[in-house]
């Protein structure tokens, strides 16, 4: 005799409040972290980060560290088994695959936060201040995918490679040009939103 089948949401009806939390957090992190790999990767070209150097070693030396503790527990997790269908050769799952992941992991979690970072300066109320820039070099304009035109600039004591759509005419800046840069500062940096001939307007 065949037994009734149990409702879709019965088994999640029955976990324990605790496991109820896990589950959601391990939906709402991967979709945080990755958010914030996105966020990265729009304002990242345009926010001048004052302690890149120092953050981006302790990354590297973090991703060093932690990489066999998380290469270990993806071995061990239950998506394992997964990995092992889609890649069942040994060598190419365990040499290859596995430590690529755990590696690329531990990554997500210093990078993703920048991400996040940069947003909220990006959609704060600060005031835009105006400093001025002096353009070192020119990229040339071509039609491409992610950014067009790239162009270098002195500001603020920094150096800057910046994404110029949308926010300077192409094929129309030079090296040595002066600049107003119109910025948002924080304690971190600050985030190029305007850029404009010295000349022109506040």
């Amino acid at each position: 005799m065949t037994q009734p089948r149990r409702p879709r949401g019965a088994s999640f009806a029955k976990r324990t409040p605790a496991r109820k939390r896990r589950a959601r957090w391990a939906l709402l992190l991967p979709g945080a972290l990755f958010i914030g790999i996105a966020l990265l990767a729009h304002f990242n070209d345009r926010f001048v980060f004052r302690y890149a150097d120092p953050y981006t070693t302790i990354a590297l030396w973090s991703v060093f560290l932690l990489w066999p503790f998380v290469l270990y527990w993806l071995q061990y997790s239950p998506g394992a088994s997964a990995v092992e269908k889609k890649y069942p050769i040994s060598w190419v799952r365990d040499g290859i695959v596995m430590p690529f992941m755990a590696a690329l992991m531990v990554a997500l979690v210093f990078a993703a936060p920048l991400g996040w970072l940069f947003a909220a300066v990006a959609w704060s109320d600060v005031p835009v201040e105006r400093v001025g820039a002096t353009v070192v070099e020119v990229g040339t304009h071509a039609r491409r995918k992610g950014c067009d035109q790239y162009a270098t600039l002195r500001l603020a004591g920094a150096e800057k490679k910046t994404c110029l759509d949308g926010l300077y005419p192409p094929s129309v800046m030079r090296p040595g040009q002066e600049l107003s840069v119109g910025t948002k500062s924080s304690a971190f940096g600050f985030l190029i939103v305007s850029i404009a001939p010295a000349s022109g307007p506040p």
